[in-house]
């Protein structure tokens, strides 16, 4: 099966250069061709096929064009500069998706009645790199590895009319029953069986979970949210790259436009021909919901991609986490609070103002600054699926349609996007101005706000009775100590009286000297007592008062303690 080639356009007003990247391939007049007719510009050296639909008519290669092949440029790079029949610039060159035919993988050389080989001699630079062994090592490597089969691919006719749908416009079903591992849709999805729940039915489901996982504690501990929190603080400061991009110039690199040229072409075949409008109003509701995702994790992260962000992305998305597409007669209203209502139950910062205030106003400035810069957002979270061990199916369900749509489609005209993105900004400021209807999201924040309202006047009319609770018993206190003041006067006076005794200083004199002698005749009537007592304790007492004066003298020595202890 051919593989289309990585390349690039250049243009002046007078030519047109298709750079071609053709690795480790031997190039030759005898293996390579090239064809051009009006706009179609085709290119073939196996493995690789590529057919172009320019924006305008070229002269005839043979006699107009040349083409020149060196493969000292990345291992192998050929520049086919033709002639316009017009001389003017092109627009839209860098929007790869626009110029690729639909037809890119369904013909081959073989069968193309159109593609003759070109006569016009292709100038070859030496290279002692280029060889038939190296170039034939490098095909079979390409030809074994994995690439999407479009036989793989059901048809339409072939779905099972039953069978769920879901995905870009209903495109899918039995995806993760047949082509997935066991328990994808689990780790990928809320919804736990997606092959066999109906799609009117995923939104109750949705609806239901929600309500079941909103944390009213976690909503009121970002209801005022800490200002010193870093993350919300570099998320609500970072200047995202949409403000410092222009509608006019081409924004995208030449690694995005690689990227976009690298798309596979199941995702063009995909993408109907003809859309209806209902179908149309579908996709940009969804539109909002993607990118309404990509901007909180892009504010998040500053722009820098971390292993989360693959979950932050889908869980952020109705699409991506259930599959529920929203219907073209679903009001804009409601799209944009169903993005809001996943931010206050599932992220880091569950704040109201932080998702209205900062992430869908970044939605209504990207969608006016036009289609690349919508690219460029749809290509970064291609990016970040694309190394998701388990949600890189989004890609095949949504990113990548949803890329070609954009870029393809007639009905994503760039006057279309200017008038979606006037009705986003329109109703965000609406809402802005007059206050977003908490009612609409149904979560009851509002009785969880009254709450924490009770809460704080319960708070401030303790403090405040705390506080006159204080005075008062200040004001007792003065109170109680005025009064003791006065007890203690009254009791010092009261003692004052009675110490007044009723006798003057001569008396108390006398009765000084009468005690005294009192004493005098007790201690007399206790010598006389001694004396008439056994003569046996007089001794006794008598060697005691003997053993003091010694003592007296002279320490004890260990010969007296026994008799001191004894005693």
């Amino acid at each position: 099966m051919p593989i289309r080639p990585k390349f690039r356009l250049e243009q002046t007003e007078e030519t047109v250069s298709v750079v071609i990247h053709v690795p480790h391939v031997r190039v030759s007049t005898s293996t390579m061709e090239i064809v051009t007719l009006g706009n179609e510009v085709q290119f073939y050296a196996p493995p690789y096929l590529l057919k172009l639909h320019l924006p305008g008519a070229v002269l005839d290669q043979e006699t107009h064009g040349k083409a020149q092949y060196d493969p000292n440029i990345q291992n192998g790079t050929l520049t086919l500069t033709l002639e316009k029949e017009e001389p003017q610039l092109w627009h839209d060159l860098d929007l790869l998706g626009r110029l690729l035919a639909p037809s890119s993988y369904s013909t081959t050389t073989n069968s193309s009645s159109s593609i003759s080989r070109s006569s016009n001699p292709i100038q070859i630079l030496d290279s002692s790199e280029n060889n038939d062994t190296e170039g034939q090592s490098y095909e079979e490597e390409f030809t074994n590895a994995h690439y999407e089969d479009a036989e793989n691919e059901p048809d339409d006719n072939l779905l099972t009319p039953l069978a769920p749908r879901y995905g870009f416009l209903g495109a899918f079903q039995s995806v993760f029953k047949d082509l997935a591992r066991e328990g994808l849709a689990l780790e990928m999805l809320e919804l736990a069986n997606p092959d066999e729940t109906a799609a009117d039915e995923r939104k109750q489901l949705r609806l239901d979970m929600e309500t079941s996982k909103f944390d009213a504690d976690r909503y009121l501990g970002d209801f005022f949210i800490d200002e010193d929190d870093y993350i919300y603080q570099q998320a609500i400061s970072l200047t995202p790259h949409w403000h410092n991009e222009t509608t006019t110039d081409s924004i995208l690199t030449p690694e995005e436009m690689t990227s976009i040229a690298a798309l596979p072409s199941k995702a063009a075949r995909i993408v109907p021909s003809q859309i209806s409008d209902n179908s149309t109003r579908t996709l940009y509701l969804g539109l909002w919901d993607l990118l309404f995702s990509y901007v909180y994790d892009y504010r998040m992260t500053s722009g820098d991609a971390t292993v989360e962000s693959s979950w932050t992305l889908s869980i952020l998305s109705p699409i991506l986490s259930w599959l529920d597409d929203h219907p073209s007669n679903e009001p804009l209203e409601d799209t944009i609070y169903a993005s809001l209502r996943r931010g206050l139950v599932y992220p880091y910062v569950r704040n109201l103002e932080f998702l209205t205030t900062h992430c869908c106003q970044d939605v209504a400035d990207i969608l006016r600054k036009g289609r690349r810069c919508i690219i460029k957002c749809l290509l970064h979270m291609h990016e970040i699926f694309d190394r998701s061990e388990l949600h890189y199916l989004h890609n095949r369900l949504y990113l990548e349609p949803y890329l070609v749509w954009i870029q393809t489609s007639s009905l994503v005209s760039d006057d279309m996007i200017a008038n979606f993105a006037t009705q986003v900004q329109t109703l965000v400021t609406q809402q802005g101005t007059h206050g977003w209807n908490k009612e609409a999201l149904n979560l009851d924040i509002q009785k969880v706000e009254e709450r924490l309202k009770e809460e704080e006047e319960d708070a401030t009319s303790s403090s405040s009775s705390e506080s006159e609770d204080d005075s008062s018993d200040s004001d007792s206190g003065e109170d109680d100590g005025s009064s003791s003041d006065s007890e203690t006067e009254q009791t010092q006076v009261v003692a004052k009286d009675e110490l007044h005794l009723p006798f003057d200083k001569l008396s108390l004199s006398e009765n000084v000297t009468k005690k005294e002698e009192e004493i005098s005749d007790s201690t007399a009537t206790v010598d006389e007592a001694k004396a008439t007592t056994d003569p046996v304790l007089l001794q006794f007492e008598s060697s005691n008062d003997n053993e003091e004066e010694t003592s007296l003298s002279h320490k004890p020595t260990s010969h007296h303690k026994p008799l001191i202890q004894e005693l």
